[in-house]
């Protein structure tokens, strides 16, 4: 019977840790998104950057 309770404790625990690691996961996954949103913004804004410079050498 101790080492059920040792064995259940110790699964407790690395459930626990699993449980932990998967929220910090999900953290980094939502900073991914956010700096991939990020990148894709600042791309659309040197196109325009290039646009505006065209026009205004052509002008």
């Amino acid at each position: 019977l101790m080492v059920y309770n040792q064995t259940m404790e110790a699964l407790s625990l690395v459930s626990a840790g699993l449980n932990q690691g998967r929220e910090q996961m999900a953290t980094l996954n939502l900073v991914t998104e956010n700096i991939n949103e990020g990148v894709e913004k600042a791309s659309r804004l040197g196109e325009f950057n290039k646009t505006t410079n065209r026009i205004l050498k052509n002008n």
